[in-house]
């Protein structure tokens, strides 16, 4: 399940980054071609990041060692 979820936000976060809608709606061109549009740079909040794909899920020091071996696993699939 982790791996599949995993799988799909690194698909979302590419089309984020090219502005496409997500890979679960309609394609097309999204907003690709604004002007203006939310770009990575302009997400600064880190849990926000994290959501999106574009940084590194993290552990904490209450992750078990489970819990340690998806977080890897996810961030070598989001390729981090």
């Amino acid at each position: 399940m982790l791996c599949n979820s995993a799988k799909y936000l690194k698909k979302q976060s590419n089309h984020y980054k090219h502005g496409l809608p997500a890979p679960d709606f309609p394609q097309g061109k999204g907003e690709s071609e604004n002007k203006g549009r939310s770009l990575p740079s302009d997400v600064l909040d880190p849990i926000a990041r994290r959501m999106l794909g574009l940084d590194p899920l993290i552990n904490t020091s209450e992750s078990s060692p489970g819990e340690l071996a998806l977080i890897q696993e996810a961030n070598k699939i989001l390729g981090f």
